[in-house]
């Protein structure tokens, strides 16, 4: 998993990988360069179903910066007050 990661990242000291026994997980951590989500997780998947043929399940999830969850919150926020004056 860890070259896995290695190809996916131009920074290969960036690769982490975490095991969680009790949930069965193997998880890899590892920075992108700025792209759309879309693309990266269309090639992350890709890598995954080339390395790894028989995975059973998998899950890409992107870390945010606590401004770009104030920002969604702020967001979220003025269309649920939109909604509320109609």
């Amino acid at each position: 998993m860890h070259a896995l990661g290695k190809t996916l990242t131009k920074d290969p000291e960036s690769v982490r990988v975490l095991t969680s026994v009790k949930l069965g997980w193997l998880e890899v951590e590892f920075t992108m360069k700025r792209e759309p989500q879309i693309r990266a997780v269309d090639r992350i998947d890709a890598v995954l179903r080339l390395s790894l043929p028989s995975q059973l399940d998998t899950a890409i999830q992107f870390l945010r910066t606590q401004a770009e969850i104030d920002r969604a919150r702020r967001k979220s926020e003025k269309r649920r007050a939109k909604r509320r004056m109609k």
